[in-house]
């Protein structure tokens, strides 16, 4: 199978003007350049009618695209709060908690250590 044909194993055809030949063929499961060469015969057949038959496809598949992308960027904004959920304020607290009782706990590790010295009472100050 060449890569210009569609099948569930390869990309799509590559658009070349509009993709309006690769969108038939992809949809239609045939080679694209068999689409290709049909519009191209067809042109020289009957110029007038397949222009206008083409750029109507043309902008239909566009506006049809854009609609897409539109759906899916709205459908990403929607779902965004399942990748990424908002902090929790709880664990903000108990995050600055642990950071008071961490330097509570070295504060009275060095009360401890200079109470334990042995010129302790020289150095207590009278009331």
């Amino acid at each position: 199978m060449s890569s210009s044909t569609y099948s569930s194993n390869h990309a799509a055809p590559r658009p070349i003007l509009g993709g309006v030949c690769a969108t038939i063929a992809a949809a239609s499961h045939v080679p694209c350049w068999i689409i290709r060469l049909a519009t191209l015969l067809l042109a020289i057949k009957l110029p007038i009618i397949t222009l206008i038959i083409y750029l109507v496809l043309a902008v239909s598949i566009h506006r049809r695209r854009n609609r897409l992308s539109r759906n899916f960027r709205e459908l990403h904004d929607q779902f965004a709060f399942i990748t990424a959920p908002p902090p929790n304020p709880f664990s903000t607290l108990i995050n600055r908690l642990a950071n008071r009782f961490a330097a509570l706990d070295q504060r009275l590790a060095d009360l401890e250590r200079t109470a334990g010295q042995r010129n302790f009472n020289d150095r207590r100050q009278p009331w």
